[in-house]
């Protein structure tokens, strides 16, 4: 990864572009919010200025169109834009992704200035292998005894009983939903953990072999996907086979060894990360975001 996200011009241009935008709407929501109180007067209050069959209307004077609103309003999309464009998030563990969501929901995150915004790509730059550190952690700690739940049952007897490394082998409960329907079984269909839990692996053993995140229509997901709408049930990557069968279990079986091995190795290892990475990280440091 570069030492920048998004070059500065970019960051400058959606900055303007957030406030100017945000100034029109608030002006264009007061003028609305001024006829729509005028038009009661004349007309009655079940009266709009827009037109619409949705009880008062599309537009609704209590919705809270108040400056303080549509500020947030704006903040909140112009970081989530920010966040999707710099694809930041391919890096994360899921606990980071829900953290991320949660700064972005509750209004966490600092202005929507252009220095922040540079400010804070700067620091997730810094911190991108931490983030692969705990993305990697994560698929280990899924696929071993250190998380036993209803997706890893250490009674499934080709799934390692040690919380020290994963096996070539492991059965993996609930990635899929299987339906039943009047008696009769239907074809499995991907759930959204089970789609999360597969683009992290892939990308956790890509990231492992210095591929880099593995995107549509390349990924895990995608492939189980077809693989559930061909009746195939049976898909594979570069790293690994899975087989899907109709009681929602999956048997991931892993083909290339040496990944496996460096997977089992890193788990808590940082300096089994490519060394493109591993530069990365020595010249680290830690922001908000």
């Amino acid at each position: 990864m570069g030492t920048e996200l998004m070059p500065r011009q970019t960051v400058v241009a959606l900055a303007m572009a957030n406030r100017q935008i945000e100034e029109d709407a608030a002006k264009g929501f007061a003028a609305l919010e001024d006829a729509q109180k005028r038009l009661q007067v004349a007309f009655g209050e079940y009266t709009n200025v827009v037109p619409g069959d949705r009880g008062h209307g599309a537009f609704d004077p209590k919705y809270p169109h108040s400056r303080e609103a549509l500020h947030k309003h704006f903040k909140k999309r112009a970081w989530k834009y920010v966040v999707q464009e710099t694809r930041i998030m391919e890096f994360c563990s899921q606990a980071e992704k829900t953290r991320i969501q949660k700064q972005i929901e509750s209004d966490a995150l600092p202005e929507f200035t252009a220095d922040t915004v540079m400010e804070t790509l700067a620091g997730l730059v810094a911190r991108t292998p931490q983030m692969l550190d705990e993305a990697i952690a994560e698929v280990f700690k899924d696929l071993t005894p250190q998380l036993v739940t209803q997706r890893w049952r250490p009674t499934y007897a080709t799934n390692e009983k040690s919380g020290a490394k994963i096996g070539r082998k492991v059965i993996v409960s609930w990635l899929f939903h299987a339906y039943t329907f009047s008696g009769k079984s239907e074809w499995p269909t991907l759930t959204d953990h089970g789609r999360t839990f597969l683009k992290s692996l892939h990308n956790a053993v890509s990231l492992l072999d210095g591929q880099g995140v593995v995107r549509h229509p390349l990924d895990a997901a995608t492939k189980a996907d077809a693989a559930c709408r061909s009746h195939e049930l049976l898909f594979e990557t570069a790293y690994f086979t899975a087989k899907i069968f109709r009681n929602a279990n999956c048997h991931i079986t892993f083909t290339r060894m040496d990944i496996l091995e460096r997977l089992n190795k890193h788990a808590g290892n940082a300096t089994d990360l490519p060394k493109q990475q591993q530069e990365t990280k020595d010249n680290g440091a830690t922001t908000k975001c």
